[in-house]
């Protein structure tokens, strides 16, 4: 990802540097962001695991980074983990990579209820397939219940909850 700083007064020969600390409030990298145009100050930054990161940006007069350059300190918050999350959660709720089993049906054919499991990978997903209703959880990411009700065949409700 990218960490990126910028001055209010467009200054381009300085050393800001950025310190990231975990959530136990330690120091995880030190990334020292080079200059682009403009004042803006840019480096690439890849945390070693998932998280949420909180990055303090210092501006250096010196390379060496000892001498204040008179500018505020930045605050940036990573966060590396629930983007993921999130990410994998709206592409199994869109089917990728999903079952859907254990259904029941009333008497005009709609489905009442149902599990939906979503995997990491398609091979995952067609492995739980084969082996459905049996359990199945390499891979698998989130799963859901599924359940609906009808009135004269229109169906009048519908929930989903996540259950992993």
């Amino acid at each position: 990802m990218t960490l990126s700083a910028l001055t209010a007064d467009g200054e381009e020969g300085l050393y800001p540097q950025v310190k990231i600390y975990d959530s136990s409030n330690v120091v995880v990298s030190t990334v020292d962001l080079v200059s682009v145009e403009g004042g803006l100050y840019t480096a690439q930054f890849t945390p070693n695991t998932a998280g949420i990161f909180v990055g303090v940006v210092t501006h250096y007069a010196d390379a060496a980074h000892t001498v204040l350059a008179g500018y505020t300190k930045d605050l940036v918050t990573i966060d590396v983990n629930s983007i993921k999350t999130n990410i994998l959660r709206i592409l199994g709720l869109l089917h990728q990579n999903a079952v859907v089993d254990n259904t029941t049906y009333d008497v005009d054919g709609n489905m009442l209820s149902g599990r939906v499991r979503c995997y990491d990978t398609k091979v995952n997903a067609q492995a739980a397939e084969a082996v459905s209703p049996a359990a199945y959880n390499t891979g698998k990411t989130f799963e859901y219940q599924v359940t609906a009700e009808y009135n004269s065949s229109k169906m009048t409700k519908y929930t989903m909850v996540q259950v992993l």
